[in-house]
């Protein structure tokens, strides 16, 4: 089992990479189209993502102090939804 790691590492990394790409563009799709209606809004994928990468660095069984898996994960909830909502934020009208 201990072979997979990797496996399992590799695989959650790259999904966690599609997905926030796809949040990424949803966020520019909504930024274009003010009626664009979405079951799943864009920021939401920032978190999947974030949970995603979490997962694949557990997977990898890193030698990290004691403070580093504590900031991964709610470091990137935190980063990854955020730029997905910057990016698609509509500019106020002046």
């Amino acid at each position: 089992m201990e072979e997979y790691n990797l496996y399992y590492s590799v695989a959650c990394i790259i999904v966690a990479v599609y997905v926030m790409v796809k949040g990424v563009i949803a966020a520019f799709a909504q930024r274009n189209d003010p009626e664009a209606a979405s079951l799943f809004p864009p920021p939401a994928y920032g978190v999947v993502a974030s949970i995603l990468l979490t997962f694949g660095l557990g997977f990898l069984k890193l030698k990290l102090p004691w403070w580093g898996y504590r900031l991964i994960f709610p470091g990137t909830t935190m980063l990854f939804p955020a730029i997905i909502y910057l990016i698609g934020r509509r500019p106020s009208p002046k």
